[in-house]
């Protein structure tokens, strides 16, 4: 388990608390697969965009998703398994899909392009 230290100046001493980790996304299906060279819609299927804020409430956990290194646009993260987004034009071949998460842990499959 990961710790953090919280310090107390009321008290000046140090405390151990337990260090909020996130689940690390990933990447399952990408569709259309393959995906269309003049762009389009794009859904991606996984786990863990979304996780749990603590209050019965979701919190995004994803910044962004980029193919061959060029971000997607109008990103949305419909649920903690499925997000939507839109793509430009790919050239035929592999497209290497990485999911950026905002906790630090990214995702990757590669995809094509036909």
């Amino acid at each position: 388990m990961m710790w953090n230290w919280l310090a107390s100046r009321k008290n000046a001493r140090l405390r151990r608390i337990p260090a909020i980790t996130y689940p690390r996304p990933t990447i399952t299906a990408v569709s259309p697969d393959p995906l269309l060279l003049a762009g389009g819609s794009v859904t991606i299927t996984g786990t863990d965009f979304s996780v749990p804020d603590g209050s019965g409430g979701t919190l995004g956990n994803v910044d962004s998703v980029l193919f061959n290194g060029t971000a997607l646009t109008s990103l949305a993260i419909v649920s903690a398994t499925s997000l939507s987004a839109i793509y430009g034009a790919q050239s035929i071949g592999t497209v290497h899909v990485w999911v950026r998460s905002s906790t630090g842990g990214d995702a990757y499959k590669a995809s094509s392009a036909a």
